[in-house]
């Protein structure tokens, strides 16, 4: 999901904006889902509380999966944005849930997008149901974060673009948590800019999508989740975003993002101790991970480092627990291999979940399927031996 995620909103915002001003703005007004529907292609409604979802016949299995969703959702809404629907359905969002436009005939790989314009939501049906619970609280989280900010009369443009995206991944991560990378390249996140990409579309790279989740992610880990709305009722009272920020946060808005750059300096400085030391190193990656957080560049090959010195010294439940937080960055068949050798010395029916998930990750990255499943049948014969 975040190796490419792309935003189509501009052009997406022209061709509805065309139905708009071609329709005429009360005829629209009065019948946004029967022009909306014919753009979108679908033919079938219903009321899901504070929106209406349209979709397609035969999506009702689908329909069902997202409507299962909402509990947790609503959930995350109330800890963050504490909206009603009352207040919500005010807003007369209108979800739409398809694969093609009808209009272009023109198929596109993105999981969804909202638009504040016209308060309407597309998702992607094609995406696997993991995918689409992770689209569809991030794009109501955007319906969410907009709503609270016009709610309190502040321009939403005055809350940049990372603050947006950012707040959204954050809230998608908790409540359908997707795998993400590391940083490839970090920018100052106020010059973070929407480009042409090499398909021709415009949007964020993935790479952008990750650093606005870095930052916002820091900030929860440092300030709690109130930082969220603090920021938005700060910059009313500022009448400006960056002193906001300063103001609550003491942070350079200018230089933050260099927080998120891999400190390679860092990295040495615990390999060469673990070599002399590894009481000294585990209790120093300890304190850097406590200062950090979950997010930041080093996590994963800290947790690495971590569950080695737990094996050599048979901190097994330790070394497992440790590990397992890698899981965050790495879906590849190798991770669950290792995660499966290290449970056999403590939990041998998660030692065999895991076996078992090395296969299924290795069909879905198109790995030799034949080495994992070898690896599984000499865990089950470890596991009946034991």
């Amino acid at each position: 999901m975040f190796k490419k995620k792309i935003i189509w909103i501009m052009g997406i915002t022209l061709s509805v904006l065309a139905i708009l001003v071609m329709s005429g703005w009360v005829l629209v007004k009065h019948n946004k889902d029967t022009l909306l529907s014919i753009y979108f292609d679908t033919n079938q409604e219903k009321d899901m509380g504070f929106f209406t979802i349209h979709y397609q016949k035969g999506d009702e299995a689908l329909l069902k999966k997202l409507e299962d969703t909402l509990p947790k959702i609503k959930t995350q809404q109330e800890r963050w944005f504490n909206q009603s629907e009352v207040t919500l359905a005010k807003a007369d969002l209108d979800i739409y849930l398809s694969t093609e436009y009808k209009e272009t005939d023109a198929e596109h790989d993105e999981g969804g997008f909202y638009l504040k314009e016209f308060e309407i939501i597309h998702l992607n049906k094609n995406f696997t149901i993991s995918e689409l619970e992770n689209v569809f609280s991030h794009e109501l989280a955007h319906f969410y974060f907009v709503k609270y900010v016009n709610d309190l009369k502040v321009d939403v443009d005055d809350i940049p673009n990372w603050v947006h995206e950012g707040v959204a991944m954050s809230f998608a991560q908790r409540v359908f948590p997707e795998h993400i990378e590391q940083i490839a390249e970090v920018l100052p996140l106020m010059e973070l800019e929407i480009i042409e990409t090499e398909d021709g579309h415009k949007g964020y790279t993935g790479n952008n999508y990750l650093e606005m989740l870095y930052a916002i992610e820091y900030l929860i880990y440092q300030f709690d989740e109130k930082i969220i709305t603090a920021l938005v009722e700060e910059t009313k009272k500022e009448k400006d975003f960056t002193r906001a920020f300063t103001k609550l946060t003491s942070l350079d808005l200018d230089k933050y993002h260099e927080m998120f750059v891999t400190n390679e300096e860092k990295l040495t400085e615990f390999e060469n101790l673990m070599q002399v030391d590894e009481a000294e190193a585990e209790k120093q990656m300890l304190l850097y991970i406590e200062e950090r957080g979950e997010y930041f560049n080093e996590a994963s090959l800290l947790y690495t480092y971590l569950g080695s010195i737990y094996m050599n010294q048979k901190r097994y439940s330790e070394a497992l627990e440790i590990l397992e937080r890698k899981l965050l960055y790495h879906f590849e068949p190798t991770i669950y291999r290792h995660l499966s050798e290290v449970a056999i010395h403590v939990d041998k029916e998660k030692s065999l979940a895991y076996a078992k998930e090395a296969v299924k990750s290795a069909r879905r990255n198109e790995w030799n399927v034949e080495a994992f499943e070898d690896f599984l049948s000499e865990q089950e014969k470890l596991l009946k031996a034991n």
